[in-house]
């Protein structure tokens, strides 16, 4: 015998609305992730930033013909502004960088939202180490475009030579800490500038005393660069360390 409820109680919910509420949930749910499934099947990363046009950025590239010669020791450095191989070229780097940089900022006028070009601006910063100059544009063209391989591998680049240049141990290593992140944040289809981020981030890993987190990723590039010159000085690297 069940007890009679008590007078004034309130009478209980239906059963039935019940299981239609969890019915309705449940719905829901995977209806949700159905979504996310078909959004993660569809969703292609955005492409790099185009390379501008125009005929300041043309005269620009032209000055600079022979290359930057950007020196970074240990570290792997690429780069989309200069054309050709490096060859020797008369007119000083300074000279050269000098004739390109008012062309550049004269092209970032009319295109301010281009990635690339804020870039290209670091690099000529990075080769006169000219290192918080550096930094700065390398960080504008991530706020422009987060996912650009270019400007990932300059700024961690960049933040690496001045944790060369920096006196205080901590914040030293707080920079190339920043720098590894960088390296780490240049993805895998940006095929340019990938494999220079992922050997830097070897290199700097083994620097920061993180040495199963080094070569755990030095077997990966030596898988995505088989028999390399760049494979070698990896494998020298450790072998040296056992």
């Amino acid at each position: 015998m069940t007890n009679p409820s008590p007078p004034g109680a309130p009478a209980p919910a239906p059963r039935a609305a019940t299981s239609n509420l969890a019915l309705i949930a449940f719905v829901l749910i995977m209806a949700g992730l159905l979504a996310i499934g078909l959004f993660s099947r569809s969703w292609r990363p955005a492409p790099p930033p185009a390379l501008p046009e125009g005929a300041e950025v043309e005269a620009a590239r032209d000055s600079l013909a022979g290359g930057l010669n950007i020196t970074t020791v240990d570290l792997r450095f690429q780069e989309s502004l200069t054309r050709g191989p490096q060859i020797p070229i008369l007119v000083s780097l300074n000279r050269r960088i000098e004739a390109a940089e008012p062309l550049l900022v004269a092209a970032q006028k009319r295109a301010p939202r281009n990635a690339r070009l804020a870039s290209w601006l670091g690099h000529l910063e990075l080769a006169r180490h000219r290192y918080e100059r550096a930094e700065r544009r390398y960080r504008s063209a991530i706020d422009l475009a987060p996912r650009d391989g270019e400007a990932r591998l300059g700024l961690g680049v960049t933040l690496a030579m001045m944790a060369r240049t920096e006196g205080d141990p901590g914040r030293s290593r707080s920079h190339l800490l920043e720098a590894i992140a960088q390296f780490a944040s240049v993805p895998e289809t940006d095929s340019s500038f990938y494999l220079p981020a992922l050997f830097n981030r070897v290199v700097l890993l083994t620097q920061v005393d993180r040495h199963d987190e080094a070569r755990r990723w030095s077997e990966r590039y030596r898988e995505l660069d088989p028999g390399s010159s760049w494979s070698v000085v990896l494998t020298r690297m450790f072998e040296e360390r056992k």
